[in-house]
């Protein structure tokens, strides 16, 4: 049984390298731009308590799009914390902060 892995999103850009969409060049996608591709090329981007994760395989839940990946994933039981870019500036609005 694989050990759970939990990866930040420069090492699931690295080891996964995560394709974009040709349209807005950003990297989530549809589900009906994706319906066909090889299940472990498929993660699904979800929000949970106000963060976003990627995990592998076709989801519905919490669901706001889809990452569509260069390598397949090994295992089901992987995790990508996503970064918040509000994170790095809570608590610290001196120069000013915007939302």
């Amino acid at each position: 049984m694989p050990t759970h892995e939990s990866l930040t999103e420069d090492e699931y850009d690295e080891r996964f390298v995560p394709i974009p969409v040709p349209e807005d060049d950003n990297s989530i996608w549809e589900y009906d731009q994706i319906t066909g591709k090889q299940t472990e090329h498929v993660w699904s981007v979800v929000e949970y308590e106000d963060d976003l994760y990627a995990i592998p395989g076709w989801h519905v839940v919490n669901v706001i799009g889809y990452n569509l990946t260069q390598h397949p994933w090994p295992h089901t039981d992987i995790e990508v914390r996503f970064d918040n870019p509000h994170d790095d500036h809570v608590g610290d609005c001196s120069e000013g902060c915007e939302v």
